[in-house]
């Protein structure tokens, strides 16, 4: 077991991470690789006793996206929803055969290796901008509601949260700002380990990265600095 996820030689690459609970007592991190360094990237999963490791890499998440000339599927985000079951949230980027869709599956398996269904899937286009990415996930149980959020460059510098109701039907979006900050990608809520939104005083509190200088190459921006904000739950 590792204390440290890293990638293996066969994944390429170890990113986006996202861990919950299991109703086994075990924490499941969920994460994007890219299999011998080509596309289409897929979903892992590693296993551990407690939040902080070590790790136990259990293999890819049971789910086949479709035929693509893109990244593939990635920026996995995975909660315990209204009915307990795990629902698992991510970007597909299977362009031009499909939109990228924000596509969430539900399976009462943590670590979705097994009874895994498609939910929805929904535009990206749909849920507020051209080019969302790093969807993040949370249930807010106080309000009957799912929270989806994600960076967007079109124009640069949005976070564009999504309210789906428990049926996964999208019912608002709105647009948060931070004084002087551009958003940029990996936002994510402060959550229980079950991904339930954690309130206080009205408030809920994310935390994203803002929008570095600008490159050449993929991708075009780097990262810059991360920053707490906090959001009033009634935003929407």
């Amino acid at each position: 077991m590792d204390v440290i996820l890293r990638a293996s030689t066969a994944e390429y690459h170890a990113c986006d991470p996202s861990v919950v609970r299991g109703t086994d007592g075990n924490y499941y991190l969920h994460y994007t690789a890219l299999p011998n360094a080509v596309v289409p990237a897929e979903g892992e999963v590693a296993q551990s006793s407690t939040p902080w490791g070590g790790w136990t890499k259990k293999g890819a998440t049971t789910y086949t996206p479709p035929p693509v000339s893109g990244y593939g599927r990635g920026e996995t985000a995975v909660i315990r929803g209204h009915d307990y079951a795990y629902y698992l949230a991510m970007l597909s980027e299977g362009y031009p055969g499909e939109d990228n869709a924000i596509i969430i599956l539900r399976s009462f398996d943590a670590s979705f290796r097994s009874g895994v269904t498609e939910v929805t899937r929904f535009s990206t286009t749909l849920a507020g901008g051209l080019n969302i990415y790093s969807p993040s996930m949370a249930y807010d149980r106080a309000n009957h509601r799912y929270l989806i959020s994600g960076g967007n460059d079109s124009p640069a510098g949005r976070t564009l949260l999504n309210v789906l109701d428990e049926s996964f039907t999208l019912v608002g979006r709105d647009e948060i700002t931070i004084p002087g900050y551009s958003a940029g990608e990996g936002q994510g809520f402060v959550t229980d380990e079950y991904g339930e939104l954690l309130t206080w005083g009205g408030n809920f509190w994310m935390v994203g990265a803002t929008v570095g200088p600008s490159r050449n190459g993929y991708p075009l921006k780097v990262t810059g600095a991360n920053i707490w904000y906090t959001v009033p739950a009634s935003i929407i």
